[in-house]
């Protein structure tokens, strides 16, 4: 990946060193929004200084498996591999070492990278399953499930989050298996026929169902949202409402502000789907985008603006609609997140006239260079080549494919040329 975009200042508050558990953990807990998930990364990285300081590797592994999920969370992909990676050093081929491998693998899947997550995945499997541990086994082979997901090879991710489900059910891990059948879940939505999303509705439920036992409020606000999703595929809309406003309403019973912010964000999904007053969705975003931006969740203030910009052009206002995107585009660029850059780019691109996506384009072209990202630059290019052949302009449309050609050729990365 590029570097991304946060100034000097706010790289070294999100990784600096800690030295002294006990100054650290006593800082201020102002909200800041300055970087991604500040306080929760601030809270972990107190954790692993005094596992440090006391020379527990296991705690010190843990807490380093805690920062990888926040640097995940935030789009901080190539920082959270690289703590997954330390903590599979800490941790080795042992059963505690599952959790790191499965992050791992989920590191090289939101950089893009399946087919190297699905190698990854594949050849630590090759030693876990001949393990013993039923419980070290179902964790990887989710690992294994979610990547063959990513590759398209739906079937075989279900017969490997099914095979993972029963070896966590041998050791009673009700956790364990909640999260099979939530990748289970995630399948049947991803095939979206309706025997598939029939099925990935009752996973869900039965996940839900092992949450509740285990009383994860925050799990089973997630799974709430879970199974929203599969009612809203259904199209039956006040059942979709009804899960959402439950995952909403239970995650403010436990003060869990990102929670309740997802499912305030679902909840204007759904009115959107049913064509409601685009005047309530904005409303119900703009309250989800607060409560993203109090807690810092970078990730949630981008999709919370793409949902009030779907809502603006539901209602026929394209300015403020691109002012929407161009909002979700700028909190990508800063985190150097490819996928929702080409997101907010495809939305602009399907939205909004020739002339304001060639300019939009052009600035992708600038932002990507100064990031030194070639295949953003190049996505760029290859668009603005498109654009002024369709607005009759061949000259301005070969001095953009010649740039392109030129910058190629330059980076020496065959794939892009």
């Amino acid at each position: 990946l590029p570097p991304n975009n946060l100034t000097e200042a706010e790289e070294e508050d999100d990784d600096e060193a800690v030295e002294d558990p006990e100054e650290y953990s006593h800082r201020s807990t102002a909200s800041t929004t300055k970087v991604p998930l500040l306080l929760e990364l601030r809270a972990a990285k107190a954790k692993l200084a005094r596992a440090r300081h006391l020379g527990h590797d296991m705690e010190e592994a843990a807490a380093m498996l805690e920062i990888c999920e926040i640097k995940l969370a935030s789009a901080r992909y190539g920082c959270a591999l690289a703590f997954a990676q330390e903590a599979w050093g800490l941790l080795g081929n042992q059963a505690r070492g599952a959790a790191a491998i499965r992050l791992i693998v989920r590191a090289h899947r939101e950089q893009g990278n399946f087919r190297e997550a699905l190698e990854v995945a594949e050849k630590h499997w090759a030693h876990f399953k001949s393990s013993s541990d039923p419980r070290s086994k179902g964790v990887v082979m989710l690992a294994v499930a979610e990547a063959n997901l990513d590759m398209g090879r739906c079937q075989e991710a279900l017969r490997l989050s099914a095979s993972a489900a029963e070896n966590l059910r041998k050791v009673r891990d009700k956790g364990g298996q909640a999260s099979a059948l939530t990748v289970a879940a995630s399948v049947g939505l991803h095939i979206g026929t309706a025997s598939s999303t029939k099925k990935a509705l009752a996973a869900a439920e039965e996940a839900l169902a092992l949450q509740r036992a285990l009383s994860d409020s925050r799990e089973e606000a997630a799974l709430l949202l879970v199974i929203a999703q599969a009612h809203l595929k259904r199209t039956e809309y006040d059942d979709a409402y009804a899960f959402a406003k439950g995952s909403f309403e239970l995650s403010q019973s436990v003060g869990h502000t990102k929670g309740s912010a997802a499912a305030l964000l679902q909840m204007a999904g759904i009115l959107l789907a049913i064509n409601d007053e685009p005047d309530a969705v904005v409303q119900v975003a703009q309250e989800a985008l607060g409560m993203f931006q109090r807690v810092g969740d970078w990730l949630g203030e981008a999709n919370a603006q793409m949902t009030i910009a779907k809502a603006h052009l539901a209602d026929g206002l394209a300015n403020f609609a691109l002012e929407a995107l161009q909002s979700a585009l700028d909190i990508a660029r800063r985190l150097g997140d490819r996928r929702r850059i080409r997101e907010a780019l495809s939305a602009i691109v399907e939205a909004m006239p020739a002339d304001v996506v060639l300019q939009v384009m052009h600035e992708e072209a600038t932002s990507a260079l100064a990031a030194g990202d070639l295949r953003r630059e190049a996505f760029a290019l290859q668009s603005t080549v498109g654009l002024h052949l369709a607005m009759q302009k061949p000259e301005v449309a070969l001095r953009d494919a010649e740039r392109y050609v030129c910058r190629m050729r330059s980076s020496g990365d065959a794939a892009l040329e």
